[in-house]
């Protein structure tokens, strides 16, 4: 099998299913996770604020759980033209599994440039939302219940999630061919192996 670049449409095939999958698993682990803080906890004689706070916390924790394990899934997964792999450095051999410290190490990757990518993406466009909407509001008696503002808060809102979804994709084309210390990650072009979804 011949190695082949990492396109966009890779990257964003890469990251949907990346995407929906932790979506999936984390609502129905936050559905099941509800149910138990609603019947266990008056049982427990447990506050609303401390029952507040361990859900923030546990869902972070099993967030980074579903994430690790959808990843650790997704570094071996068959597309259909093309498949992402695990290639061992001392061996020059693809990885049989890919361990828990790879899929730490990919997300963590991740997520340092991504929160780094937002926030130069957001300050900015903070500053540059308020100037607009100061000027907007300036010598008037328009408040942000006036539907134009509203209406330009869901656009700057729908503008920056657009923005993400690409900041995301970028950085997943560059660790998709990521090389690490001692193994590396890259694409392979499936030939007449069976195709898989």
């Amino acid at each position: 099998m011949k190695e082949i670049d990492v396109t966009k449409m890779i990257a964003f095939r890469f990251w949907w299913s990346w995407f929906w999958r932790s979506n999936l698993f984390g609502i129905l682990l936050g559905f099941l996770m509800g149910l138990v803080f609603v019947f266990l906890a008056p049982m427990l004689g447990i506050t609303k604020e401390t029952q507040s706070y361990a859900q923030a916390l546990l869902s972070i924790i099993f967030g980074l759980i579903i994430n690790i394990l959808v990843i650790k899934c997704l570094l071996r997964q068959k597309y259909n033209k093309f498949r992402i792999s695990v290639i061992d450095k001392m061996s020059n051999q693809e990885v049989k599994e890919v361990s828990y410290g790879m899929s730490i190490h990919f997300n963590w990757s991740y997520f340092w440039k991504v929160l780094l990518s937002m926030l130069a993406l957001t300050i900015p466009a903070s500053i540059i939302i308020g100037i607009i909407v100061g000027a907007l509001s300036a010598g008037t008696s328009m408040s942000l219940n006036n539907p134009s503002i509203i209406i330009f808060f869901i656009a700057c809102y729908l503008l920056f999630l657009v923005a993400a979804i690409f900041i995301q994709i970028f950085i997943l084309k560059g660790l998709l061919k990521a090389d690490y210390s001692d193994y590396r990650i890259t694409v392979l072009e499936l030939e007449n192996e069976q195709i898989a979804y």
